[in-house]
């Protein structure tokens, strides 16, 4: 449901030489804002352009890359002391983990097209979303959505079980 996520796990390979060969020798995190964006941004044209540069492709990859930066910027204004401050005192654990899934699936409804787009192109994922989002509206619309909610849910709470046994119980045993 992020993509970051994707990127660190679907292949690991590629990952892995995204990072060390583009990535980091263009200034990675190390060399300030406008490096790392310019480095993540040419590791992603790269491997548009490994895979065809076609127009699709360069659009996949800048729906990735943004993808990428909003998730990081996101980051950043989520873990700010006013918002920390504000899920404290007005947030439960129920409350922030529906409100998490309620914004996360609008990138995985994203990251879920921009695969559509490298694997079909523009047009078929055109037609997806004008029959879903369009012309099924409100139905199809409202389904749609409250799957990729039910999804991140799901996400949340295999995450949260992962950090369970990784941490308390996993450790405790073995």
């Amino acid at each position: 449901y992020l993509f970051t996520d994707l990127w660190r796990t679907f292949d690991r390979g590629l990952y892995d030489w995204m990072m060390r060969y583009i990535y980091i020798p263009l200034g990675g995190s190390r060399q300030g804002v406008v490096r790392q964006l310019g480095a993540s941004l040419s590791a992603f044209v790269v491997i548009a352009m490994w895979h065809g540069s076609t127009a699709n492709l360069l659009i996949w990859a800048l729906i990735n890359w943004v993808g990428l930066v909003s998730e990081a910027v996101w980051k950043g204004v989520s873990s700010c002391d006013v918002v920390q401050r504000f899920i404290v005192k007005y947030g439960t654990n129920t409350w922030s983990r529906r409100l998490a899934a309620l914004i996360l699936s609008v990138p995985l409804a994203v990251m879920i097209s921009a695969n559509l787009i490298f694997l079909s192109g523009t047009s078929a994922t055109y037609l997806y979303f004008s029959r879903i989002v369009v012309n099924g509206w409100p139905v199809s619309t409202s389904v749609m959505f409250g799957l990729l909610y039910s999804a991140v849910q799901v996400a949340l709470d295999l995450r949260r079980v992962d950090t369970i046994y990784d941490t308390k119980i996993y450790k405790s045993i073995t």
